[in-house]
């Protein structure tokens, strides 16, 4: 009996159980987590950044499931079918700052404390005493420290600052508490199995996680270029019955359907070797196929709120160069009073690395693709 493929695209689902219960194609990563959290002797404390609709809620949902130990989930993937994982459980506390509201420091404090609060009643557990967020997590971990070591899970870290970039003051305030919260967890590092910190601007420890200066960033590491987006091998083997429909539906070839979406959703490249492959935005290759036509599809969803006004703000020229050359300390140089417009720009989707020089140290920047492109002129 040939073995069962998934129907479905999976369009704007980011929960990774949905995939298995709703017939989606998962795009396999197993490989590169299990890498990752297996890492013998090392502290498994990461942060990467990356643009928007990329994958990453996915990610920290597929850790999720990993680490509540649902090995049945993964008995078709990498990580299930080619390893000897033990699939221990761990107790999880997933943060989204994506759902936390953070209109005013107040309000952030009052909303990050109810979603420890649902965290531990979802865990059984007592109603937290503390009056802060930091407060808060110190009794939640004391809470589940006796189920084992804890997996701390967080996506979207950066919403609550990025969101006020004109209105200083309560980006401020809000990286306060952020801060607070952060030395807080670094002060609890022993209780720890892993962390995984997610965003799509990167801020200096210094400015942020200063009290979480165990953070390894793995944003430009090459061990993990792929594990946001397609590559071209992932394309053909997860989605070949649905780009033969969209030949079909077009009145075209295979291969000039392919040449078309490497043109439109290939190019972007997360570091400085340039042997490894590029990749392919995922949220416009599975619209594109659900669609069946080309188009642009990244704008209207994945250009964070905060960017537009941003740049008006500074006042910055908006045409991109022909030819753009950064040094690679430029990425390390992201603050909120004191941000490099074209590393935002990176951080964003809207550029990516297309040369490094490891001589000078200096990056080559352009538009990854056509729809980026379309993007930037419609931006602006």
């Amino acid at each position: 009996m040939a073995d069962h493929k998934p129907k479905y695209l999976g369009l704007n689902r980011s929960v990774f159980e949905s995939f298995a219960e709703n017939d989606c194609i998962y795009v396999d990563k197993t490989k590169i987590i299990h890498e990752l959290i297996t890492k013998p002797g090392i502290q498994q404390f990461y942060f990467i950044s990356r643009p928007r609709r990329f994958g990453k809620s996915l990610f920290i949902s597929t850790l999720k499931s990993i680490f509540l130990g649902n090995k049945e989930l993964f008995n078709q993937y990498w990580i299930g079918t080619q390893t000897n994982y033990g699939w221990p459980k761990h107790p999880i506390i997933h943060l989204d700052f994506g759902k936390i509201a953070h209109d005013n420091a107040q309000e952030f404090k009052q909303s990050f404390c109810f979603a420890l609060q649902k965290i531990a009643k979802n865990n059984a557990l007592e109603k937290l005493e503390g009056l802060t967020p930091s407060d808060m997590l110190q009794d939640l971990v004391q809470a589940l420290e006796i189920r084992g070591k804890i997996v701390l899970l967080i996506d979207e870290y950066d919403k609550p600052l990025v969101d006020h970039i004109n209105n200083l003051p309560i980006a401020e305030e809000n990286r306060k508490i952020l801060n607070s919260f952060y030395t807080t967890v670094k002060s609890l590092e022993a209780n720890w199995r892993a962390i995984f910190i997610t965003g799509v601007s990167k801020f200096t420890k210094t400015s942020l996680f200063s009290g979480l200066n165990n953070i390894k960033e793995l944003t430009f590491d090459p061990r993990i270029a792929s594990l946001f987006g397609y590559t071209y091998q992932e394309l053909l083997t997860n989605f070949s019955s649905q780009i033969n429909d969209l030949a079909a539906h077009t009145n075209q070839m295979q291969d000039e359907i392919l040449d078309k979406m490497k043109n439109w959703y290939d190019g972007y490249r997360f570091c400085d070797d340039m042997q490894l492959a590029q990749m392919y935005n995922p949220l416009s290759v599975i619209a594109c196929l659900d669609d069946k036509k080309f188009s642009n599809y990244w704008f209207d969803t994945g250009t964070p709120g905060f960017l537009i006004p941003l740049l008006r703000l500074k006042g910055e020229a908006l045409e991109i160069p022909e030819s753009i050359k950064i040094h690679a300390e430029n990425f390390n140089a992201f603050d909120i009073k004191d941000i490099s417009l074209y590393a935002l720009l990176v951080q964003t989707g809207y550029l990516t690395i297309v040369d490094y020089d490891s001589k000078t140290k200096l990056f080559t920047l352009d538009y990854p693709n056509q729809e980026i492109r379309e993007s930037f002129k419609q931006l602006f």
